[in-house]
């Protein structure tokens, strides 16, 4: 018992340790001084005239600001005695240090309040939508070689497949990796690999002695995809074409292929509509389950889009169409940082057959919904849409790789 008592004071004492160690570190720096974090300096500019302590403590959640938002600053060229290289460069009435060297703007240009970003490390403008790229960054969409994103997560879907009888759920793991073709007019290639692993404690799809112990087996899938495209370095056209195979093994074993296409319109740093379709090109004959053979076909789909990228980094498309078989699907995909290299990937797609729920439509019904954290080693999740070579299509999964039934 007294050791008992001994831990629980020791645990305690830790705790208040951590407390306070936690609270001198997110305790807000002097915006009066230069600091360096993460081996990158920081600045914070003089200000005589800084607010009370009340003052401060109400505009915490907005930050530090660099420069007064209601005084344009305009940048003039550095005095005789200056030279591009020197510490300090004059922009407004502001002396600019040495990490801001290269960053400056135009000579004789407005530019507009900048706020720095929350880990210090960049500084984005403080206001209007319309300013994707960090103020005289260079933009990293032409000049990164590859990229490379691992992921994993869950998911749960339900297609023709399973007649109306069984859902799935499940994890899955894969990664993308994509780079410059190397040719003149900027192509670039992905390759993409995903393992969807479902119904750890069985299905119920068929009864009947057809198929030897398939309710106590679980459904593992493979997807792999193989793609070229193009990025403009500005608005203009972009598109690719991918092809992905799928290999189902279920209460039966199955491997279809499917090509994928997609062009759209890039308007501007932000904005996109376009156009995307999966097409089948082959097909599978399941046989030896009496009334259930059937013969597999993957579905073509036609569909419109429109995608947005968002100031903090991520992005998200909305988009619907029809089947070839003359069905409604829409579907949803967005991307969000979470953290230096980190970021959560949702996408959610549904199918609704014209047959409706009177006709059988229960049966031939697909949806599928899928949320997955993402890595993207050596890269920061907000900018990896700034890359000219980030991959253009999502690895295939039972969201962009739809199966149909026909009797």
């Amino acid at each position: 018992m007294p050791r008992c008592r001994h831990l629980v004071l020791v645990g305690a004492c830790g705790g208040w340790a951590l407390l306070a160690a936690w609270g001198a570190l997110a305790a807000e720096p002097d915006p009066d001084f230069a600091s360096v974090r993460r081996g990158r300096p920081v600045w914070r500019p003089e200000r005589p005239d800084a607010p009370a302590v009340a003052d401060r403590r109400a505009t915490r959640e907005q930050g530090p600001v660099l420069f007064p938002a209601s005084q344009p600053l305009v940048a003039e060229p550095p005095s005789g005695d200056e030279s591009p290289g020197s510490p300090d460069h004059v922009v407004g009435d502001a002396a600019v240090p040495e990490p801001f060297v290269g960053r400056s703007p135009v000579v004789g240009q407005e530019t507009p309040r900048m706020i720095p970003w929350q880990d210090g490390e960049d500084t984005y403008p403080a206001s209007g939508p319309d300013l994707p790229v960090l103020l005289g960054e260079e933009n990293d969409i032409a000049v990164s070689a590859s990229s490379l994103q691992l992921f994993a997560g869950v998911h749960g879907f339900k297609g023709p497949t399973d007649l109306g009888r069984n859902g799935n759920f499940g994890f899955h793991e894969g990664l993308n990796w994509a780079g410059p073709l190397g040719d003149p007019w900027g192509y670039g290639y992905q390759v993409g690999f995903q393992a969807v692993h479902s119904n750890f404690s069985g299905s119920q799809t068929v009864e009947g002695d057809a198929v030897p112990d398939f309710d106590v087996a679980d459904r593992n899938q493979v997807f792999l995809t193989a793609g070229i495209f193009r990025r403009p370095l500005g608005s203009g056209l972009q598109g690719g074409t991918a092809f992905d195979v799928f290999y189902d093994s279920y209460y039966h074993d199955s491997t279809l292929y499917q090509i994928r296409s997609e062009t759209a319109l890039v308007l501007g740093d932000f904005r996109e509509i376009g156009y995307w379709g999966a097409y089948g090109v082959s097909k599978k004959s399941v046989s030896g389950l009496g009334e259930f053979d059937t013969l597999l076909d993957p579905t073509d789909l036609f569909a419109l889009f429109y995608r947005r990228r968002f100031t903090g980094g991520g992005r998200g498309r909305l988009w619907a169409g029809l089947s070839g078989n003359g069905d409604v699907i829409c579907g949803l995909d967005g991307t969000v940082p979470l953290g230096t290299n980190w970021a959560l990937e949702n996408n959610f797609t549904c199918l609704y057959p014209k047959q409706g729920p009177r006709g059988g439509g229960q049966s031939e019904e697909s949806w599928s919904v899928s949320i997955q954290l993402v890595w993207y080693p050596g890269r920061l999740a907000r900018h990896v849409f700034r890359n000219r070579y980030h991959p253009l299509f999502y690895v295939a999964d039972n969201s962009w790789f739809l199966v149909d039934r026909r009797n």
